[in-house]
């Protein structure tokens, strides 16, 4: 997250570039909340960087739970901001979500579960497992199976048997699963500024 999630991210996007620019990084995504801010940003920089942008943008679900949407192609492009479009001015200010209605039309669009934040993880925590594969199926009968079961790794205490379940159903759904994780800032100094504006 970029410094245009407000109240999570602090990080300028040029500076995102630059950092996965000095770790020999090909592409750097961009995946604020349902926003496109810093998008013009990021295509700029990563163009003077030699870099492939990647645009795309997190989404609060009606029904709980984040997802992440990634724009494959220019008709991706248009739904996503379609998508952030109605989010804002379909619902009441300061609280938009993603209603699963307005995913009519997903073209061009790649959808990864979104990690601890996402759907699934509250679910499998509980046990939930009919819920999960319900959820799944879903979103891969909305994206015409281009979704990804996103899998974090910080430690948490539910978090070694919660990835197992994730992985069983990746596997077992026939869909591939990435690491992922909200990136919020890159270095220890960024911390205090980080920890101010969540709290």
């Amino acid at each position: 997250c970029s410094g245009y999630s407000f109240g999570r991210g602090v990080m300028l996007v040029e500076e995102m570039v630059q950092f996965a620019a000095n770790a020999g990084l090909p592409a750097v995504a961009i995946a604020d909340m349902m926003t496109l801010a810093g998008a013009y940003e990021l295509e700029k920089a990563c163009r003077l960087a030699g870099m492939k942008a990647i645009i795309g943008s997190s989404f609060t679900l009606e029904t709980g739970g984040e997802i992440v949407l990634i724009a494959q192609n220019h008709e991706g492009y248009v739904n996503l901001s379609r998508l952030i479009t109605d989010c804002h001015l379909k619902e009441p200010r300061q609280f938009p979500l993603l209603r699963w209605g307005s995913l009519y039309s997903c073209e061009g669009l790649l959808c990864l579960t979104g990690g601890h934040n996402g759907p699934l993880v509250p679910m499998l925590t509980r046990r939930d497992f009919a819920g999960a594969q319900a959820l799944i199926s879903r979103l891969v009968s909305l994206f015409s199976g281009r979704v990804f079961v996103e899998i974090e790794r910080s430690y948490l205490p539910f978090e070694r048997q919660v990835n197992g379940y994730l992985l069983e159903l990746a596997e077992e759904m026939g869909l591939m699963a990435v690491a992922g994780g909200v990136v919020t800032h890159a270095r220890p100094g960024h911390f205090p500024v980080q920890d101010v504006i969540t709290c």
